[in-house]
């Protein structure tokens, strides 16, 4: 019922994220940021690095804005 109230939104998200990092242990754990790509992902999951599988990048901020801007 908060939706718009943008400080309360981010609290309850690193609340979250605390949560989660005080519950979980860390090599249970990856954070990741999406902009390291392949490596970190796979080297976490004990996989090889796709060579022939471009990362994916389909969340553009402007296709984001218009997608949620049908529910605001």
């Amino acid at each position: 019922g908060r939706f718009e109230d943008k400080k309360y939104a981010i609290q309850k998200f690193n609340d979250h994220i605390n949560e989660i990092l005080s519950t979980i242990k860390s090599e249970k754990l990856l954070v990741y940021d999406i902009k390291s790509g392949w490596n970190p992902l796979c080297k976490f999951l004990s996989v090889d690095v796709p060579t022939d599988v471009p990362f994916p990048n389909l969340n553009k901020r402007e296709q984001f804005k218009k997608y949620i801007g049908g529910f605001l």
